[in-house]
């Protein structure tokens, strides 16, 4: 009953060539009702393929492009942050022994019991 149902599901050749000459011909009048494809060649023209997209993400999420971006627009953070880096620097920050990995608490340090 699966593969009849997914039999079904199979769009033919011809019917696949339908729906590109609708969503690819610009100048077809049966096109133009479709704004969501056209909000999607504007998203396109505007950022860039998906690649170019994510690209870009990934270069916003680097730490350097980040505090710039709360340096550039004033953020009361930026101060903040940058005491937590020269604290980490110094090494003013208790050391914490590895992570188990089942119940995320901090496993116990190597040579001290248990309680």
């Amino acid at each position: 009953m699966a593969n009849n149902l997914r039999e079904k599901l199979v769009i033919s050749p011809a019917r696949l060539d339908e729906i590109n000459r609708l969503l690819l011909d610009p100048d077809n009048p049966q096109c133009t009702p479709l704004p969501a494809i056209q909000a999607i060649l504007d998203v396109v023209a505007r950022y860039g393929s998906v690649e170019e997209i994510n690209r870009q993400v990934e270069e916003a999420r680097r730490l350097p492009n980040l505090l710039a971006r709360l340096e550039a627009c004033g953020s009361p953070y930026r101060e903040d942050l940058a005491w937590l880096t020269e604290q980490r620097e110094r090494g003013a920050f208790i050391a914490r022994c590895s992570t188990s990995r089942h119940t995320r608490l901090p496993a116990p340090c190597p040579g001290r019991a248990r309680r």
